[in-house]
Order: C-alpha cells, then sequence, then structure tokens
C-alpha cells in the first residue's frame, strides 16, 4: 500500500464531573444550562461576552475540584461572576437562583450589590 495522506490523533482527558441537584438526585453537568441561564440573565448581552463569560464559570467550577458539586456552589459561582460583570444580570439570576418573590428581599439583594 502506498499512502500519501498523514493523519494525526489527539488524545484528550474526559473528565465527567457529577451534580447534587437541591433534591439529592445526581446528574452528569450540564454545561449548556448553565450557558442559558447566564444568557437569560443576561438578556441582550454581546455573544463575545457571554462567552467569556461562561469560560470563566466553567473555569471556576473545574478548578473547585469537588466531584459531586452541589447545584448551590454553582449558583455561587454563576452569581459571584455576575456581579462582577454585568449587575442587572445578577439581580436578575439571583432573583430566580434564590426564588426571590418579596420586593423587599429583592430590595435587599440590589443594596447587596449597591453597596
Amino acid at each position: 500500500l502506498k499512502c500519501e495522506n498523514r493523519f494525526t490523533t489527539y488524545e484528550k482527558v474526559v473528565f465527567n464531573l457529577t451534580v447534587i441537584k437541591k433534591d439529592g438526585r445526581q446528574e452528569e453537568i450540564d454545561l449548556g444550562k448553565i450557558t442559558r441561564s447566564v444568557e437569560k440573565a443576561c438578556n441582550k448581552a454581546e455573544e463575545e461576552l457571554l462567552q467569556e463569560l461562561s469560560r470563566k464559570i466553567e473555569q471556576k467550577i473545574w478548578s473547585k475540584k469537588i466531584n459531586p458539586i452541589k447545584t448551590a456552589e454553582i449558583g455561587k459561582i454563576v452569581m459571584q461572576e455576575l456581579k462582577k460583570g454585568d449587575k442587572m444580570a445578577y439581580v436578575r439570576y439571583a432573583s430566580v437562583y434564590k426564588n426571590i418573590e418579596d420586593v423587599r428581599m429583592l430590595e435587599k439583594e440590589i443594596e447587596l450589590i449597591v453597596g
């Protein structure tokens, strides 16, 4: 056989991260869910900003080196990053994440970021 093509293979480490849900169930992490929730919170942000934010959140999750990781821990990471970048997105995300239904509770959350 005379093959004129050259083939290269790359190896990639695959690490399955498990998430512990609030009700105690465990499932494999779905980074797409995190990205979608950030997109909703950021409303009409530019795609480049969303990708950068999602990348930072993903890096922080992996850097925790906790497996399995609780959804509460992931939520904290998301809120930290949103708080740094887009305070309005932080308020939107926190209102859903913390299940804020009372205006006074929302006011307290806003006071936390305004200082």
